[in-house]
């Protein structure tokens, strides 16, 4: 039991502690910390790959991600050329067919994925080297069967023909060509291009794209680098390769004010609107943290974003209205948008280039930013839970040229970003009556859209975004 002084003696205490306090006044954060974790490892192979390893024992699992260091160009007449590729690479080798290849995969419970730019495994420690046998064999020995080529073709014709009814892909198709003429990001598939694809170019495109010299092989879990350096010479030591193409290109230049573009979708009741334009930035661009921030705050993701308010809970105009920041080895673009019902069309547009307009206009509230950084810190706190983030952080800080502490002081750049710092953003990246305005319904809304563009045109496109003359 407590004697009656000691028990006076505290509550006096607590009043004290108590009164300092302003319940009234939420707490302030404390300032963020620089972050310690672990650096990964950094070794190049003899034939020239890349190796980023990053150890965790705490469970007897091991990922890789083999990387092709090649930078895609233009396919000109034969559009298409690597989404084939890569779906084929799974389909066989020169050792094993597609069925033995998946039968051997599931025996050990592993997983086993490619695609035009990598190779990825996934399986437990004891059956890591049967893992890298079937990874390596694919990598080095993929065969493309006619059968299953035949296959894959055939699928996308059924959908490039699905294109007309689908409004979404139409409007997606328009967004890469009219933001990206004369530039690999704006070639998209047709039937044409489809059927000039042969079998014996999908086999030259991957002899001349999955070669170890600039490759990149990030190694996550229950592996040390002696281990992972043995094995990576007993499988891929003899990969050998040329040097992979490197292609340079411009970011495009947008300069003649605002462009309308209509796909028609015959009886549409809804258009689906998308404004964009490129943007001169790309990965590992010092501006990108802070282009990230506006984006989430005009209208990245939740409800609680300008698009958002202003379009669905203010005017109801749709159901959700958000933007996008893609940001690419070769070029990045801005786009906002949604689905609206053909009466509010032009509504829509007047409203969306408003919020562009505001975003030079005016400075961001702290609340608004506040909000958008708390959620950004608590996405990236919670990322480092995941073994393979450090991994990926250090192929970012490889490959893209970052400051070696760029994420051990991520949350402390995040923190200092001002209201200030983002309308400075603003005005660099977001133009002024200089967007791609694309916008896919029934042609009866052609007259009210007309009115957004520059010279008073509306420029026709078909399904995969090219003008119709």
């Amino acid at each position: 039991m407590i004697k009656l002084p000691i028990l006076a003696l505290l509550i006096f205490l607590s009043n004290i502690v108590s009164a300092q306090v302003n319940r009234n006044e939420m707490p302030k954060p404390t300032a963020p910390k620089k972050i310690g974790f672990k650096d990964s490892e950094l070794f190049t192979t003899k034939n020239g790959i890349k190796v980023i390893l990053s150890e965790n024992h705490k469970i007897p699992k091991v990922s890789l991600d083999l990387r092709m260091g090649y930078n895609p160009g233009f396919e000109g007449e034969k559009v298409g050329l690597g989404a084939i590729m890569g779906d084929l690479i799974m389909s066989g080798t020169d050792k094993r067919s597609k069925d033995q290849l998946d039968k051997e995969v599931d025996f050990i419970g592993a997983s086993l994925s490619a695609s035009s730019t990598n190779v990825f495994l996934s399986c437990l420690t004891k059956h890591l080297e049967k893992g890298l046998d079937l990874m390596s064999d694919v990598t080095m020995n993929a065969n493309f069967p006619t059968l299953e080529f035949d296959r894959i073709v055939n699928q996308y014709e059924s959908n490039l023909l699905s294109y007309k009814s689908d409004a979404d892909a139409m409007a997606q198709n328009a967004l890469s060509t009219v933001n990206f003429p004369n530039h690999p990001y704006g070639e998209t598939m047709t039937t044409t291009s489809l059927a000039s694809i042969k079998l014996e170019d999908i086999k030259n495109n991957f002899k001349a794209c999955f070669t170890p010299k600039g490759a990149y092989l990030v190694i996550v879990g229950d592996i040390n680098r002696a281990e992972a350096e043995a094995m990576i010479e007993k499988y891929f030591g003899n990969w050998i390769g040329s040097e992979p193409a490197m292609p340079k290109f411009d970011d495009p230049i947008k300069n003649n004010g605002n462009q309308v573009y209509f796909i028609n979708k015959p009886g549409a009741v809804q258009s689906v609107i998308k404004i964009a334009f490129p943007i001169a930035m790309r990965n590992g661009s010092k501006d990108n943290l802070k282009m990230n921030v506006l984006n989430d705050v005009f209208g990245g993701g939740g409800f609680g974003t300008r698009l958002m308010q202003n379009l669905r809970e203010d005017k109801a105009y749709t159901y959700g209205c958000y933007s996008g920041l893609n940001i690419e080895d070769n070029g990045g673009w801005v786009s906002a948008g949604g689905n609206f019902r053909n009466a509010v069309t032009d509504s829509a547009i007047t409203q969306i280039l408003m919020e562009f307009n505001r975003l030079n206009a005016e400075v961001i509230t702290d609340k608004e930013i506040g909000l958008t950084k708390a959620v950004k810190a608590g996405n990236f706190s919670r990322s480092l839970e995941r073994s393979q983030t450090v991994a990926r952080f250090a192929f970012n800080i490889e490959k893209y040229g970052l400051p070696k502490d760029y994420y051990k002081t991520y949350l402390q750049s995040l923190d200092a970003i001002t209201p200030a710092d983002l309308q400075q953003i603003a005005k660099t990246y977001i133009p002024t009556n200089n967007f791609n305005i694309i916008v896919v319904g029934n042609e009866e809304i052609i007259e009210k859209i007309k009115l957004f563009d520059s010279d008073g045109k509306v420029t026709i496109l078909d399904e995969f975004g090219h003008v119709i003359n």
